[in-house]
């Protein structure tokens, strides 16, 4: 974190960002080990997310309607992305993952 001086909020950021490849890179190997075909996020539509959104993307997650139980929303963005059956993993911080209803998403 940013216990000190004055760049803080970046340190900050630096940090969640950080955590978030290492959680998106973990949930990947997950379902590739557990043979699920795909993996769904939502996430926030404001500009504050919009690192967030660009981390995914890099990660290979593309944005796609609304999947399980979500409706659009304009607060709301849907990204997701094939999982590899090779092992190699390619990305997620205010992200709900899952819904029931679709047993191939994590």
């Amino acid at each position: 974190g940013g216990g000190g001086g004055g760049g803080g909020a970046a340190c900050d950021l630096h940090d969640v960002l950080g955590n978030l490849v290492f959680f998106v890179l973990k949930v990947l190997e997950h379902a590739r080990r557990t043979g699920l075909t795909r993996v769904s996020l939502e996430t926030g539509a404001e500009d504050f997310f919009a690192p967030a959104r660009r981390l995914y993307a890099r990660h290979g997650f593309v944005e796609c309607p609304p999947f399980g139980h979500y409706r659009p929303d304009p607060l709301s963005v849907f990204m997701s992305r094939d999982v590899d059956s090779s092992g190699t993993s390619a990305s997620l911080a205010h992200t709900t993952m899952a819904s029931p209803a679709t047993p191939d998403t994590i």
